[in-house]
């Protein structure tokens, strides 16, 4: 798939830090935490990547 050409867009799926957190909902989707505070989610019947949503710092 082609994404719109922006700094909102990228094709990497995976963490770029240690992931510290995994769920896995009744409705089949996989969520995961890593320690740099990006989410990511994933619907695990067909093993999509359905977005990234990064945490803001408290500190």
């Amino acid at each position: 798939s082609f994404l719109p050409s922006s700094h909102y867009y990228e094709r990497s799926y995976m963490h770029r830090d240690i992931v510290t957190h995994v769920i896995v909902t009744v409705t089949d989707f996989l969520i995961s935490g890593s320690q740099d505070g990006h989410i990511k989610f994933w619907k695990i019947l067909t093993s999509d990547y359905l977005k990234q949503q990064q945490t803001v710092a408290t500190n």
